[in-house]
């Protein structure tokens, strides 16, 4: 018997679910809600730019995804450039090689400053405040007991408070923890003490990302319509416009309500695989869902952003493929320059600035009109002295809502209660960042809809067997 799976979401990790399941054999519709799918993964090419939703290379992030990434590049190997990663961050007024290595950091602080830090490192260990890290600790008591509270202040903080909208003491250690790299502490001081006064290469304070990584020629939209279109050919159903509204399970199959161009329908199948947010399951289920479940769910929200494309008449802006910005004063967390990617990524002679400003759904920045958010980033790229307003030719503005999950003090609790509650639903399975509620890149949601798809083919050979016996 043909197993019937039904996809919820178009972004890579919905498409990469509907591809796996086609070519395994299985019935597959995908339903998304937007009229084109990809997700943050699409691309807003426009004006004869490649345009993406935040630059998101293709690479392992881990050693499972390594034989996944493999697989991508040898299906799609001709559409991949590969880009040697040139970042840097604003801090204090200059332009520093990101991810900062030691010397870097302490030699652009005040010599003063510079010695409280190392000060503050040292005392850190010798009084042997390490901790193991707790469900319940803050990031900003995570950063200070193992790298001193003066670079919490000037140098962790006010990023991570910046793109998460929420003060250091309220921000999860457990999950933002991983961005740093996870070296000894004594290895940090000798690594500290030793690049201030030598001439010894820096250190990298910490970094997840590899120096190189694999770029689609037309943007990451090349990429996920090329596994969109392997779906298709392996004889997935793609519905886009479908919003789905309901999730019921009859104790043999799941039924799937939709709105759709075409009026209300609905879908039956025996697995579902998610890639919606998890608070957007959870709804879905309706009050079949114990109170306490709903609750952890309306507990789990996500950090909304913006990106304003600037146009301008310059041949380039930065030296590097992408910039952070901390200061409060300024709208954007990073900005992108595609250009700097490779040849081809801009008209000639021409550029444009993709900056992201992260908000909440509804706030001042959300709710803005796109010449206010264009004008907010143009007069501070003027204030840069890194553009003049003559040189802008036009500007265009999207909007995520669910771009960043929040890893507030207390979310692991939460998700842990949504997860073991989904885990306990028959054939339903959730994957992806929004899906999972993860931090987590284009690797690992391949990654999630491969595991999904192959648990469904699993079950669905031991009915088989069972059938036959």
């Amino acid at each position: 018997m043909t197993k019937r799976v039904l996809v919820l979401g178009g972004g890579i990790t919905g498409l990469t679910a509907a591809l796996r399941a086609a070519e395994s054999g299985l019935e597959v519709e995908l339903f998304e809600a937007t009229r084109r799918t990809g997700g943050m993964g699409g691309s807003m090419n426009e004006r004869g730019f490649v345009l993406d939703h935040g630059i998101h290379g293709l690479y392992s992030a881990r050693k499972e995804t390594q034989p996944l990434v493999r697989e991508m590049v040898e299906r799609f190997g001709s559409d991949f450039l590969t880009i040697q990663k040139k970042t840097s961050i604003h801090f204090r007024g200059r332009y520093l090689k990101y991810p900062m290595g030691m010397k870097e950091l302490f030699r652009a602080l005040p010599l003063l400053t510079s010695a409280r830090c190392v000060l503050d490192f040292v005392r850190t260990r010798v009084r042997g405040r390490l901790k193991d890290i707790g469900v319940a600790e803050s990031f900003e008591h995570w950063v200070s007991d193992r790298f001193g509270h003066s670079l919490y202040e000037i140098y962790f903080g006010p990023y991570v408070e910046k793109v998460w909208g929420l003060p250091g003491t309220r921000m999860s250690s457990a999950w933002l923890a991983r961005r740093i790299s996870q070296i000894s502490i004594a290895t940090v001081v000798r690594r500290a003490l030793k690049a201030i006064f030598t001439r010894r290469p820096p250190d990298e304070m910490h970094s997840l990302q590899p120096q190189t990584f694999l770029y689609p020629r037309l943007g990451s939209g090349q990429f996920v319509d090329r596994v969109r279109d392997g779906a298709v050919a392996a004889g997935a159903v793609l519905h886009e416009g479908w919003r789905v509204r309901g999730l019921r399970h009859d104790g043999a199959r799941w039924s799937v309500e939709l709105d759709t161009p075409e009026g209300p329908q609905t879908k039956t199948a025996d697995a579902i695989v998610n890639s919606l947010p998890l608070p957007v399951l959870i709804s879905l289920l309706g009050e079949t869902v114990p109170p306490a479940v709903r609750e952890a769910a309306s507990g789990l929200r996500f950090r909304a952003m913006t990106i304003v494309n600037l146009f301008l008449e310059r041949e380039r802006i930065y030296g590097d493929q992408w910039v952070y910005y901390s200061s409060p004063d300024l709208p954007f967390n990073r900005i992108n320059e595609f250009t700097n990617l490779a040849p081809g990524y801009s008209p000639p002679g021409r550029t444009a600035l993709n900056c992201e400003i992260t908000c909440f759904t509804g706030d001042a920045t959300w709710t803005s009109s796109d010449e206010a958010l264009a004008e907010r980033c143009i007069a501070s790229l003027e204030r840069l002295r890194l553009i003049r307003r003559e040189e802008v030719s036009g500007h265009s503005v999207a909007r995520l809502p669910n771009a960043y999950p929040i890893f507030d003090v207390g979310c692991e609790t939460r998700l842990d209660t949504v997860l073991r509650y989904l885990r306990q639903q028959p054939e339903l399975h959730t994957a992806g960042r929004q899906g999972r509620f993860e931090y987590i890149n284009m690797d690992e949601c391949i990654w999630h809809a491969t595991e999904a798809i192959a648990a469904i083919r699993s079950r669905a050979s031991r009915v088989d067997e069972g059938a036959r016996a």
